[in-house]
């Protein structure tokens, strides 16, 4: 099960500033990651994965592919919650050859063993920062930055996501939530990106997501798309 929050970030500034901050509610924060991702979500042409409550991306690494199968949010508040099945192949292949695992045995069922399509794709920066206790993980956070093109016109939207890590408390997740809302007057963020990249889609048959990025020697982004 993930646990994650989501937040939609309202401007530019305040989007630098939750970049440049040392701590999050009482957690203090890693320096920062900077990496790009590439994914294409994808389903049947009759859509079976998303009548069945479930979405597939194939996100490029540089190591492989890392293939990942995850039930449809279902948001309370700005935390979202979704059971997840991931593999990693090191080169792209039909679902049929895939490596025997839960995620080809959920797929193939879910699929009914059909070929499968792209339906979107996101090119993403991130910035990627985590909060350690005694030297382990209990949870990432990443400001992102979110890049679409509708009706000819470039729309720029800011995201915050804070994302738990075993064996870390939901209590944990709650007073970040809680900060974030009451401190930095952050608004839930109730779609995913693949969720508002659909729609978008629908509403519009451009190839929308582009996403420039370039940041300063501290590696905080600081605008930019084409």
């Amino acid at each position: 099960m993930v646990d994650q929050a989501k937040f939609r970030v309202g401007n530019p500034e305040t989007f630098l500033r939750l970049q440049m901050i040392d701590r999050l509610a009482n957690f203090r924060l890693s320096p920062p990651q900077i990496y790009e991702t590439y994914d294409t979500y994808m389903d049947t042409r009759g859509r079976l994965l998303l009548k069945a409550g479930y979405c597939f991306r194939k996100r490029k690494q540089p190591v492989g592919l890392m293939m990942t199968l995850a039930t449809l949010s279902q948001p309370a508040g700005a935390v979202h919650r979704w059971d997840k099945w991931e593999i990693l192949l090191f080169s792209d292949r039909r679902l049929a050859n895939w490596p025997e695992s839960p995620i080809r045995t959920r797929m193939l069922q879910l699929t009914r063993k059909k070929c499968l399509v792209p339906l979107v794709s996101l090119k993403q920066t991130r910035i990627s920062r985590s909060i350690c206790r005694n030297g382990q993980q209990l949870a990432i956070v990443r400001p992102d930055s979110v890049g679409q093109i509708k009706d000819a016109r470039q729309q720029v939207r800011f995201e915050m996501e804070v994302e738990l890590t075993p064996p870390a408390r939901e209590e944990m997740l709650a007073d970040i939530v809680e900060y974030l809302e009451n401190e930095w007057y952050l608004q839930p963020e109730r779609e995913t990106k693949f969720e508002k990249a659909y729609t978008a889609l629908r509403e519009t048959p451009v190839d929308w997501y582009s996403e420039s990025v370039f940041h300063n020697k501290k590696g905080i982004l600081m605008s930019l798309y084409t």
